[in-house]
């Protein structure tokens, strides 16, 4: 899914982790974040995803990546600031 080598996510179907990581149910969205939890290439997942999202608002921020939310990862942009 992240295109990580060693990825936790990259054990689930794919077809599953597209539901899972980009839900905006509060199930699943807890469920991605425990695959997250343990996954040796969590801290550069989140690192790509702030990257990435630098400068953008809340509306254009999607999915869960390095066990975070896009409300999770904006509030983190902010606060380092």
């Amino acid at each position: 899914m992240t295109g990580f080598e060693g990825a936790s996510c990259a054990e689930i179907p794919q077809s599953v982790a597209d539901v899972v990581f980009f839900s905006s149910a509060p199930r699943d969205r807890h469920y991605a974040k425990r695959i997250c939890g343990g996954c040796p290439v969590r801290d550069a997942c989140l690192r790509m995803a702030l990257d990435a999202e630098r400068g953008a608002s809340i509306y254009e921020r999607h999915g869960v990546f390095g066990g975070t939310v896009p409300s999770e990862r904006l509030r983190m942009q902010r606060e380092s600031v």
